[in-house]
């Protein structure tokens, strides 16, 4: 058995299977655990009626401890599992409803597909690629688990650090909760850097890409072995990791300091980076393909398409578009990531003059109930998010220059902008 066998075989059992499992398990455990009764630490001022379940700490008369459970906690945990299937087989039917005619049954038999546990199309599509080494399995399953990475490991990271930094000393933090976050940070940098790595293409059609036309054959990944894979991802990572600590960590202290707000803030960051990742989109060949064979409109809805890409999965990392090659997704990369820079830092800044230099009349009820509730703590905080903005646009323009130098010495070629075949 070759030592490329070996490596994709331990890469997808380890990296695939076992990540993936870990990830899932992680957070259905912790949302059984919101669901089941806990201990919580209540104030109640003097004025107010103390609910009959709540017990008295001490003799100050303010200080209770509640037995409660947090069923909207738990019910958004566990429904950031099933999330990626709903996106994505909405996507994808829809994609194939305005680029295929004549698809009744495949656009039925994709929405059908949200219904299907999302787990368990990952971990089937794994099992088949141990059996089958080919660049489109890798590239499926590179898809596949970043939709896992990007659409329910982002969203639970997010709200799980909302959890935890909102509720301050009330709420005993949990074990499966602190796996869970660890497990999310390591699903979104690992799948976000194998995505970018992986195998690119020029796809008009649903149909092209299912039979693995047009593409660049570009992948990082393909025939080597564990510690090389391991090598590349590790070579090409500091652009994502540090992408992946700043916008985490701004959402984090944004989402702890606006509460129910952060989902307005969020909303806004997704149309500007919408309208930035169209503006930017270089479609390259596949644009004047699309064009040619489709018509104008066509090649509209391809930059549609990943604009709609950039704007709903780069909001925790950096990611690219598996349409076209990296050289042609590079200028709506640095154009997504500055956006997020800039509302980011406008965030904090604004957050940072409200907590110091306006009255305290003016602040949120909840901020004295917050780890962020210090000042030793908040600022400290922000200025390092702040540091780190710049810092992960450094790191993008970095990998530019580390991709472009990859002339792979094992005849794989350019990888920075080949040729189509």
């Amino acid at each position: 058995m070759s030592s490329a066998i070996v490596g994709h075989v331990a890469k997808i059992i380890i990296l695939g299977i076992g990540l993936s499992t870990l990830d899932v398990s992680t957070d259905g455990l912790n949302g059984h655990q919101f669901l089941q009764w806990n201990n919580i630490t209540r104030t109640f001022p003097p004025n107010i009626t103390v609910p009959e379940y709540c017990l008295p700490m001490d003799n100050t008369g303010t200080s209770y401890t509640c037995e409660e459970s947090d069923k909207v906690w738990g019910i958004l945990t566990l429904s950031c599992i099933q999330l990626p299937a709903v996106v994505m087989s909405l996507c994808a039917a829809l994609a194939m409803l305005i680029y295929d005619e004549k698809c009744s049954f495949t656009f039925f038999g994709l929405l059908g597909l949200m219904f299907v546990p999302y787990p368990l199309v990952v971990l089937a599509h794994q099992v088949a690629h141990l059996f089958i080494m080919s660049p489109q399995m890798e590239m499926l399953s590179a898809i596949l688990l970043y939709g896992e990475g990007s659409l329910e490991a982002s969203p639970q990271l997010i709200l799980q650090n909302y959890i935890l930094m909102s509720q301050g000393d009330s709420r005993p933090v949990s074990i499966f909760q602190i796996l869970a976050i660890c497990t999310a940070y390591f699903t979104i940098a690992k799948t976000s850097i194998e995505l970018y790595a992986s195998e690119s293409g020029r796809w008009g059609t649903i149909s092209s890409f299912i039979g693995h036309k047009y593409t660049y054959h570009d992948s990082m990944m393909q025939s080597k072995t564990l510690c090389e894979k391991l090598s590349t991802m590790m070579k090409i990572s500091p652009a994502f990791l540090t992408s992946l600590i700043y916008r985490v960590g701004c959402l984090s202290i944004i989402s702890t300091m606006l509460q129910q707000y952060t989902a307005v803030y969020i909303s806004i960051g997704i149309v500007l980076s919408f309208v930035t990742a169209y503006r930017f989109y270089e479609g390259g060949y596949s644009a004047y393909y699309i064009a040619a064979t489709n018509g104008d409109d066509a090649a509209t809805d391809d930059k549609v398409g990943a604009a709609l890409f950039y704007c709903l999965t780069n909001i925790t990392i950096l990611s690219k578009c598996p349409l076209n090659n990296r050289k042609q997704n590079y200028k709506a990369m640095m154009a997504v990531s500055t956006v997020w820079v800039l509302c980011h830092s406008t965030a904090i800044l604004t957050l940072m003059v409200w907590y110091g230099l306006l009255p305290s009349s003016t602040h949120l009820s909840h901020w004295t109930t917050t780890y962020l509730a210090t000042p030793s703590i908040f600022y400290p905080a922000c200025c390092s998010m702040l540091l780190m903005g710049p810092l992960s646009i450094l790191a993008l323009w970095w990998l530019r220059r580390q991709v472009r130098g990859m002339k792979e010495g094992s005849g794989e070629g350019d990888l920075w902008n080949p040729d189509w075949s």
